[in-house]
């Protein structure tokens, strides 16, 4: 017969066994991200992919899913049950209206505490100047409630954007490796001053004879912690830089 002694040892190993196991499959879970794509001026539908292809898919431990909007309606984007599982969601989108249930589930995410990277378009995702569907849903507040920012208008395209780190920010791990002074805005400058007083900002951009404007921030919202950068364009993508950038900031967020 067990005694008490062998019994309470024999308790122990099983839970410190089951623990490991535990351990063992939280270590091995892929970290899963979603990306919500529904705009129609920066290909995002195919820079975004092809990113996850060529930089995502090379770290282990990552999977990816793109959730695009309807090619019948702009307004309607079908698969939005998988935020339930998602460990990140990348959001680009510009100006949609969504039926309720589809704009719950987003908010439902956020409410989970769980992380968000916003870019360019993202800052008026859910507002469409009352040009959404009827009986569909939208998100006047988005950019100062979750991104912590203030878009209003942008300045004209075709002047490259100068970005610069804010001093004391240059050993924030999503700069690490990211040869900023490689980094040009390469799409028209969003104007985004002032934030919120609790935005962290990160990277700002500078064209001649204007103020420099924030193009990069991290923000809190309730519990979730959200980055938003207003770079974006086709020709950020074609940078290296760029691509570090975002694929370190996928990273910090994942806490990988």
């Amino acid at each position: 017969m067990i005694n008490l002694s062998g019994m309470l040892r024999l308790v122990f190993f099983v839970i410190l066994f089951g623990l490991a196991n535990h351990f063992s499959a939280l270590q091995a879970a892929p970290r899963h991200v979603v990306f919500i794509i529904a705009e129609d001026e920066y290909k995002a539908s195919e820079s975004l992919p092809k990113f996850a292809q060529e930089q995502l898919t090379k770290l282990p431990g990552f999977q990816s899913t793109f959730l695009k909007q309807d090619r019948q309606n702009k307004h309607n984007i079908p698969g939005m049950d998988i935020l339930r599982e998602a460990d990140l969601v990348v959001l680009y989108v510009r100006r949609r209206s969504l039926p309720n249930a589809q704009m719950q589930r987003f908010k439902n995410y956020l409410d989970q505490g769980k992380p968000l990277l916003a870019l360019r378009t993202s800052s008026h995702a859910w507002d469409t100047r009352n040009k959404g569907l009827k009986n569909q849903v939208e998100w006047k507040t988005f950019d100062p409630d979750v991104l912590g920012g203030n878009y209003h208008g942008h300045h004209g395209k075709g002047t490259e954007t100068t970005i610069s780190i804010i001093p004391g920010m240059s050993s924030h791990p999503i700069l690490s490796g990211v040869e900023a002074d490689r980094l040009i805005g390469k799409g028209s400058l969003y104007k985004a001053s002032p934030l919120k007083p609790s935005a962290q900002v990160i990277l700002t951009g500078t064209i001649p004879d204007q103020p420099p404007e924030p193009i990069l921030w991290f923000h809190q919202y309730g519990k979730s912690q959200v980055v938003y950068t207003s770079l974006g364009h086709v020709g950020d993508f074609a940078q290296p830089a760029f691509n570090r950038l975002l694929l370190n900031t996928i990273r910090y967020l994942t806490k990988d």
